[in-house]
């Protein structure tokens, strides 16, 4: 099952393993907080465009969780992809025109963020993995 989200004032449900796990409503965020949104979002990026993976799991909790506790700005993604044959959720923020952007963006990170080692990954690469 895919894991869906929407930013904005759009309703959403997140969806693990068939199940509903619980409906989230934004409803005041600007443009300048940060948001989870639509994996419909990230198949629309270009190829060519990179993001910064921070994290990674089994289950879709822990990373809000961690995006939380981060207090990650700007936009990011959760996507599930499958990784030896199991589910698999990756946390990825941000967009940028190279690598080498999303490179200075790594070294701009906090010293926490900069902890779990993120590093770029071209959407093209996301929307092969992506479920």
């Amino acid at each position: 099952a895919a894991f869906l989200a929407a930013s904005r004032s759009e309703a959403f449900w997140l969806r693990l393993e068939g199940r509903a796990i619980t409906d989230y409503m934004y409803e005041t965020l600007s443009e300048q907080e940060p948001c989870l949104t639509s994996n419909g979002e990230l198949k629309q990026k270009s190829l060519r465009r990179y993001t910064v993976q921070l994290s990674a799991g089994t289950e879709v909790t822990p990373l809000l969780a961690y995006a939380k506790k981060q207090k990650l700005t700007g936009r990011y993604w959760i996507y599930q992809t499958e990784y030896r044959g199991n589910p698999w959720y990756v946390l990825i923020q941000g967009e940028y025109a190279s690598a080498k952007q999303a490179k200075a963006a790594i070294n701009a990170m906090p010293a926490a963020l900069k902890q779990s080692q993120p590093w770029p990954k071209s959407f093209g690469q996301v929307q092969k993995e992506m479920k």
